[in-house]
């Protein structure tokens, strides 16, 4: 019995091709879109990060009457035995933990001997918090330290915990006038620095946070809707884990330095994050387009990178008298 031979089928290599090509250009509309997702979630929480960190500000300002200090100088760690405000040689991050949930990380190295102090200090310094860090730029781990100088009150660490937020210092730049030199190192002891024979640089910045700074929501005069309190600070990619940026090699929680501060001077322009560029003092972001700002009123929003020098500059000053329209941020 003679049976019909069924017609094969197959695929022509045309049809492949074509095949090939729709799912190639399918990936090709759907991986921005994937990953334009994925920015705009990243962006939500570091605005909310920093919203977190400007209601840890006021729930201090609210407790002792004024915001956060900036601590002694560079060669400055916390100590836990100083309390706050000009005493506390510490910086802000430091500061603002018990507003962050972190009572306990506050508390550690109390009533503690020298060397035992010291030794606790050292896990203060090397504890991150994810509050402190865009996830669009890295992970919130402890980095390589590398700086140069050491600590007057604390070991050599192997690594710090960092901050991507800076609070704003001020429209001066280092070596104007009104602020001679550079960040420095702060007195050589707590005695030195206890002396009301100590001469003190740098304590009339026109900012938020600065040098032994208590400042107070009285003394913002151009009103708190229109002053910076903080921001992201720009970090050149090349060393996001490195630790040899120059204004990211001392750890979140060193007093006074560019670490954890930033200025809006027209000569330190804020800008995104770029391989290859150092600008230790401007504002910046890994995010397109703009960075985020914590106001000291409380609000939160995104700051394009193509706002005006002027603008920008008064943005930083609390009291030159020139308020900024919202339609120049």
């Amino acid at each position: 019995m003679w049976r019909r031979r069924s017609k094969e089928t197959g695929v022509t290599i045309i049809e492949l091709l074509v095949a090939i090509f729709i799912v190639g250009l399918l990936a090709a509309i759907s991986v921005p879109a994937v990953q334009s997702a994925r920015e705009s979630s990243r962006r939500v929480q570091c605005l909310s990060n920093l919203r977190q960190i400007g209601q840890a500000f006021h729930m201090h300002h609210e407790a002792h009457r004024h915001f956060p200090s900036g601590g002694w100088g560079y060669r400055w760690q916390p100590d836990p035995g100083r309390g706050l405000g000009r005493h506390q040689p510490g910086g802000w991050p430091y500061a603002v933990l018990p507003y962050l949930e972190q009572q306990v990380l506050r508390g550690v190295g109390g009533r503690l001997s020298d060397a035992d102090e010291r030794s606790a200090m050292l896990v203060v310094v090397q504890t991150p918090l994810p509050v402190f860090h865009c996830p669009s730029r890295r992970s919130a781990n402890a980095y390589p330290y590398s700086g140069r100088s050491g600590f007057v009150n604390l070991d050599r660490p192997a690594s710090a915990a960092r901050s991507d937020y800076s609070a704003n210092a001020g429209d001066l730049q280092p070596g104007d006038k009104q602020w001679p030199g550079r960040y420095g190192p702060g007195p050589e002891s707590l005695a030195e620095g206890d002396s009301p024979m100590f001469h003190w640089t740098q304590l009339d910045r026109t900012g938020i946070v600065y040098r032994r700074s208590e400042t107070n929501l009285a003394a913002l005069r151009d009103g708190a809707s229109n002053i910076y309190l903080i921001g992201e600070g720009y970090l050149n990619p090349e060393h996001y884990v490195d630790g040899l940026g120059m204004n990211d090699d001392q750890g979140m929680y060193v007093g006074y330095d560019r670490d954890t501060l930033r200025i809006t001077h027209p000569d330190a322009p804020p800008m995104r994050d770029t391989r290859g560029v150092e600008a230790d003092h401007s504002f910046g972001s890994a995010h397109p387009g703009g960075f985020h700002v914590a106001f000291a009123d409380g609000s939160a929003r995104l700051i394009r990178f193509t706002i005006t020098p002027d603008a920008h500059r008064r943005m930083g000053n609390r009291a030159d008298g020139q308020p900024v329209d919202a339609s120049e941020l």
